[in-house]
């Protein structure tokens, strides 16, 4: 059994940086997708291919279909089989879900702007900041990352509510009230954010980071 699970995880590997060495290396992104979806197809399960292609996407300006991938990352149950990479759970996923979920908005000057999805995007920015520092560099990320992230949610929010500053709900998501928010969102918000590791047990019995 373990030999098994131990091929399986060098398969998965495999098809992952093949993915890489498509996107960043040989420069051939619609190769890269076509291997990251294969690498999802392989095990469902994990989040590790399926926020990278997000990223893919966000880097190609297709920002709708980063967000749709992004969303899904949340609704994969974080997986406690052997080798499991925390770093994509804990600071990898909550980067691009932030950042695809501002950029989806964005297009046609915040013409698709929800209220939810942005206090959403903004909480994760603030996971990513919180939950990253204990990694140290982000890798394939700018080194700057969070001062982009906080400078374009701060412009936006200033520039849609006459230069009011943005300040994000300090409870946990899963405590959100029902009232608050749309049912598609609370749905995200409950049955996805809740499950990771965006909620630690504290959060849960208090309703406070």
């Amino acid at each position: 059994m373990h030999m098994e699970s131990t091929f399986t995880e060098y398969v998965y590997l495999c098809i992952r940086w093949l993915a890489y060495a498509y996107q960043f290396l040989m420069l051939s992104p619609e190769s890269a997708e076509k291997m990251y979806h294969k690498c999802i197809d392989f095990d469902p399960a994990r989040v590790d291919c399926k926020i990278e292609l997000s990223k893919l996407y966000t880097f190609s300006g297709r920002h709708d279909l980063a967000w749709i991938w992004a969303k899904e990352t949340m609704e994969t149950v974080k997986s406690e089989r052997a080798w499991t990479h925390t770093f994509m759970y804990d600071c990898v996923t909550p980067i691009q879900v932030s950042r695809a979920a501002l950029n989806s908005m964005a297009k046609d000057d915040f013409g698709n702007y929800n209220p939810h999805q942005f206090a959403l995007g903004y909480y994760f920015m603030e996971k990513a900041i919180d939950q990253c520092s204990q990694y140290g560099t982000v890798v394939l990320e700018p080194e700057d990352i969070f001062q982009q992230l906080e400078g374009a949610y701060d412009f936006s929010w200033s520039n849609m509510n006459n230069g009011k500053t943005f300040i994000a709900d300090g409870g946990c998501i899963r405590d959100v009230p029902k009232t608050r928010v749309d049912r598609g969102m609370i749905g995200l918000l409950t049955e996805a954010g809740g499950k990771h590791l965006y909620c630690d047990q504290n959060s849960l019995e208090t309703g406070r980071q």
